[in-house]
């Protein structure tokens, strides 16, 4: 059955790849962007990304995805990321299965791919690796794709750590959740958010049914190789902007200002929605939380595929720092854990922290995230860590206009990759942090005498209080 459903697959990739394009301008951008040469082996067998990333281009002046169009150089477009994980599956089937769980709001596959030794069928303890829920941040597909290769490469050569962790694990890794946003990075390196049919003005941006998008306004007009963004202090409180270095398309007077709509989806999860202190109801905003939880089809879609598994250790990789965050873990707060897990995360997140050189912290605000909801929400889940994987400040440059009271900010895709000679560099290191958290075995839960009772009494206690206040 399994190989019936391989090779249905395989033929729908060749048969419809090409079918799903979207323009920009006069220029077309679809899911099946130009595949890069290094991408390809002409012996049809596979490549190892470290192989891929061989001659990668060093530090480029300007944002590199503008540099690189839509193959993105070495990185890894969306069409490379589906040739790639299909080809893993073709070429060791004993250890990968790819799947979808479900579209995007353009309709593109967030695909998944399984790790784990296919022969042993007994129940094993499950992780999830998910990369790139904002757009900007490359790296992460690059840092979960080297992942998945190092781990089928070091079994291949018989490490017996790795072939005991596929013997009593299955690893899910999602090398791309935001494949809409991802999309536009070679045009509009700062997009973050998920992608809408409207843009901010309310004004349809993009026709569902044909995928076709019109001309955006930002645009590099100056050829210094960058996109210019610009904000006022008071937008910058709400992490808004004033407009883009551009064009004024609209002939509405305010230039560079016209962009896609969508929301973050790091924003959009069922814990904590709508908090103010890290999140805002504003659309324009790159912290935009959506209409309701859940509201983008990304995040529905792995609130779907999580809540039919049993992830007990989850990973979400981000960059715009190097740092390791947590979830607030409390035992008053526990809404389902027996016992809590604060020495659990202790001994997890100092070991990584030492193992890769990072910092560590507690995620103060929650505002809707996604490491938070994944603890709080999923019965089964004792670790969610946040991980960020790169970032380097001195890459964004900012100067300011007193004549206008205008912050200009240039240089954000060097602040969130690396050039394309260092990603191999960064996901070794990555790799260390990963391969310590797919080891990691939770310490079993035990019931804390008088716990549930304790939780009783305070929920009653509570509901009086809050009946009380409403009388009054």
């Amino acid at each position: 059955m399994r190989k019936l459903r391989k090779v249905v697959l395989i033929l729908f990739l060749f048969l419809f790849s090409g079918l799903t394009l979207f323009f920009q301008g006069s220029r077309k951008l679809s899911d099946k962007s130009p595949i890069s040469s290094s991408q390809i082996d002409d012996d049809n067998d596979y490549m190892f990304i470290w192989d891929e990333f061989k001659n990668a281009s060093a530090d480029i002046k300007g944002d590199d995805s503008l540099v690189f169009g839509p193959s993105l150089g070495n990185y890894h477009n969306y069409t490379e990321i589906k040739y790639k994980i299909n080809n893993l599956e073709i070429n060791f089937p004993e250890m990968i299965e790819v799947f979808s769980i479900g579209t995007t709001y353009l309709g593109h596959d967030i695909y998944a791919v399984r790790i784990t030794n296919e022969e042993i069928n007994t129940k094993k303890k499950e992780i999830l690796i998910v990369a790139q829920h904002h757009a900007r941040e490359q790296i992460t597909v690059e840092n979960a794709l080297y992942f998945i290769d190092k781990i089928i490469n070091d079994t291949i050569n018989q490490d017996e750590n790795i072939i005991n962790l596929l013997n009593e694990k299955e690893i899910f890794v999602i090398p791309s959740l935001n494949i809409d946003g991802s999309l536009l990075i070679s045009s509009f390196p700062w997009q973050r958010k998920t992608v809408s049919g409207l843009n901010l003005n309310g004004g349809e941006l993009i026709d569902k049914l044909s995928l076709t998008i019109p001309e955006i306004e930002p645009k590099d007009i100056d050829g210094d190789g960058y996109i210019s963004v610009f904000y006022s202090d008071n937008d910058n409180k709400y992490a808004i902007n004033s407009g883009y270095e551009g064009e004024d398309l609209n002939d509405n007077e305010i230039i560079g200002e016209d962009v896609f709509g969508g929301t973050d989806p790091n924003r959009n999860y069922d814990h904590d929605f709508g908090n103010p202190s890290y999140s805002t109801s504003l659309p324009e905003s790159q912290i935009y939380h959506g209409e309701k939880p859940f509201s983008e089809k990304c995040t529905k879609n792995l609130k779907n595929f999580i809540e039919d598994h049993s992830f007990e250790t989850v990973v979400s990789l981000h960059s715009g720092i190097q740092a390791i965050y947590y979830p607030q873990v409390y035992e008053f707060n526990q809404k389902y854990k027996e016992e809590f897990d604060v020495k659990n995360y202790e001994n997890i997140t100092s070991s990584l922290a030492n193992i890769l050189g990072f910092s560590s912290s507690i995620i103060l605000f929650e505002a809707g995230m996604f490491s938070p909801w994944m603890y709080w929400e999923n019965r089964d889940n004792r670790i969610a860590i946040c991980l960020e994987t790169y970032g380097n400040n001195s890459a964004l440059k900012i100067t300011h206009d007193l004549s206008t009271g205008l912050y200009e900010q240039w240089g954000i895709w060097d602040f969130f990759n690396p050039p394309a000679n260092k990603v191999i560099e960064n996901s070794e290191l990555i790799f260390k942090g990963l391969l310590h958290l797919a080891e990691h075995t939770n310490p079993e839960l035990k019931k804390i005498p008088g716990y549930e009772p304790f939780h009783f009494i305070m929920f009653f206690v509570g509901s009086i209080y809050i009946i009380s206040k409403k009388k009054k």
